[in-house]
């Protein structure tokens, strides 16, 4: 894996032992409290989900680990303390927080505006603000997922942890002070598949179609897409669970990806192997190619 690090400033040049701090990057409840768990004095949450934060907040409560943690808000640049909470039906509850997340999803919706990025600059006087003073190396964490990304597809949900990532490394904070993206380094995997039933999915009726009960049903064939291009997604996993779904090849590793790099592509010929699906691939069409992060 690729390591990519950008630092302005070393830890001996700020003075005093560095802590360790980490942006979270992605929709994801449990990995803000883990990370407080294992160490990191400090962490800071870039979810794109208001549910999400209130999740973040909950188990960080439950868990002893708030104090460490702070949620940033997208469109004030705010950072948010975990507090103390009331219990009520069985759930956390923080009426002045759930109030201001009410409040911002609302004006969102009502500027047209269903996921609006962050206030990069606002985010960027706040953590100023707050952490300013303190002598922190900074990692970056992704899960990566986002509750509005498509759930078949997971390099969506990279890309997008990779904007925030971007963007973040750009403000005057970070630009002083650096962020290590080393553990937001993915990998592209490719392993070739064939499903006679996917494939017969996507295909327009027979000319040859006997009638139905009666009924010709080849006119559907004037409202059929034709096939998908290259590049197009599906889920897979209901044809997986059936049988109807089988391997064909071995998997390998097409490309690396790092948020805070160049965008790259594949400029060589990848082979891929049928090894231990030898037998199988001889005798089966190969239809298409699994890719995952």
């Amino acid at each position: 894996t690729t390591t990519t690090t950008t630092t302005t400033t070393t830890t001996a040049e700020r003075g005093g032992a560095a802590q360790r701090g980490v942006v979270v990057l992605g929709d994801g409840a449990a990995l803000p409290t883990l990370l407080a768990s294992e160490g990191y004095s400090t962490v800071v949450v870039l979810g794109r989900s208001l549910f999400n934060s209130r999740l973040v907040e909950a188990v960080a409560v439950v868990n002893g680990q708030h104090r460490a943690i702070r949620i940033a808000q997208r469109k004030t640049g705010k950072l948010l303390k975990p507090s103390k909470k009331r219990r009520r039906c069985g759930q956390y509850l923080d009426a002045e927080a759930d109030l201001r997340l009410m409040e911002e999803g609302e004006r969102s919706d009502e500027e047209g505006m269903e996921d609006p990025d962050f206030d990069w600059q606002k985010l960027s006087k706040a953590l100023e603000k707050e952490f300013g003073q303190d002598s922190i190396d900074w990692d970056a964490l992704a899960e990566p997922w986002y509750n509005d990304q498509p759930e078949e597809w997971a390099l969506s949900h990279w890309t997008m942890a990779s904007h925030d990532l971007r963007c973040l490394a750009a403000t005057p904070f970070f630009q002083r002070r650096g962020i290590c993206s080393k553990p937001c380094t993915f990998a592209l995997h490719a392993v070739a598949f064939s499903s006679q039933m996917l494939w017969e999915r996507y295909q327009p009726l027979p000319s040859d179609l006997e009638p139905w009960f009666g009924i010709d049903l080849r006119a559907v064939n004037d409202l059929h897409p034709e096939p998908p291009d290259e590049g197009h997604s599906v889920d897979v996993w209901p044809f997986l669970s059936k049988g109807a779904l089988k391997l064909c090849s071995g998997d390998v590793k097409l490309l690396e990806l790092d948020p805070l790099a160049p965008a790259s592509c594949i400029d060589t010929i990848v082979t891929l192997d049928a090894g231990p699906n030898a037998s199988f691939s001889q005798r089966h069409c190969c239809h298409g190619l699994l890719l995952w992060l």
